[in-house]
């Protein structure tokens, strides 16, 4: 059976359209929406993997006001693709100025790069869709 986004499921439901309370499936395909389960505010962000192949990751990270200490950017060694998907946040990215992202706005942090979220709204939640291209070639 498949998991997503921390859900096991039955991998069939036969033809048409059929409901839960909170997933879907079309045909025998599970959808789930980004929106649905969202965790309430918390001290940490909170990420939740939404799928892992070969290469590619892609996660769903929900922040609360949280914001990346100075001392401590993130850094990895794969190229991550972000999209923010509702609320407001600031990016740094080293070697480029800081931007103010609003929901529809994305960009590609490049491997190796330095990064820092330097502020995330307070007053509301901030959805993050990511995918970490894992197969990076140098």
């Amino acid at each position: 059976m498949p998991a997503f986004a921390g859900v096991v499921c039955a991998s069939t439901r036969g033809g048409g359209v059929t409901r839960s309370p909170r997933h879907a499936y079309i045909g025998d395909q599970l959808v789930i929406n980004l929106f649905d389960d969202l965790p309430p505010r918390a001290d940490k962000e909170i990420f939740t993997e939404l799928i892992s192949r070969e290469g590619v990751r892609i996660e769903r990270i929900v922040s609360t006001g949280q914001s990346t200490p100075a001392d401590k950017p993130h850094r990895q060694g794969h190229d991550e693709w972000v999209l923010l998907l509702a609320g407001s946040a600031g990016l740094r990215i080293e070697g480029e100025g800081e931007r103010n992202l609003r929901p529809g706005d994305h960009l590609l942090i490049p491997a190796d790069r330095s990064h820092w979220v330097t502020w995330t709204a307070t007053n509301e939640l901030t959805i993050w869709l990511a995918i970490h291209f894992l197969s990076t070639v140098k």
